[in-house]
């Protein structure tokens, strides 16, 4: 392999490698939470998300996921233009122009859970009264 196509190969190698890794971004915290969104490979992102809920609610078993499901969160809108020359009746030229808009959702993943207090929790892991609840968003 000749040594210039060493670094473009190093990029390409990277560039699979990072895109197989899960990421997560904080949106939103607070004393007792907040919202997490996740990128990437799903379980990855799911383990770095456990993790913050577990440091941000206190602890490995110290929240519990309560909800999750797809929502849309907004669209990204695509046109295309496609021109094509015609002939007329009388041997005039023109063209025929159409255009396509298509409009799609962006969807994430969510996931909500509670922070659990050991102080005042119910029985069988049921969340104490007033636990917060907070949301993980992950990019399809």
């Amino acid at each position: 392999m000749s040594n210039k196509l060493l670094p473009f190969v190093g990029l390409v190698v990277l560039a699979i490698i990072g895109s197989a890794c899960g990421r997560i971004r904080v949106v939103q915290m607070g004393p007792a939470g907040g919202e997490i969104a996740l990128f990437g490979d799903m379980e990855a992102a799911m383990e770095k998300a456990q993790e913050e809920m577990a440091l941000t609610c206190g602890g490995p078993r110290s929240y519990q996921i309560v909800q999750q499901g797809e929502v849309v969160v907004g669209e990204v809108t695509t046109a295309q233009q496609q021109s094509t020359p015609v002939r007329g009746p009388f041997g005039g030229r023109s063209r025929i122009t159409r255009q396509q808009v298509v409009t799609q959702p962006v969807r994430e993943w969510h996931v909500y859970y509670q922070c659990i207090s050991d102080v005042g929790a119910g029985p069988a892991g049921v969340p104490a009264v007033g636990a917060a609840t907070h949301q993980l968003r992950f990019r399809m």
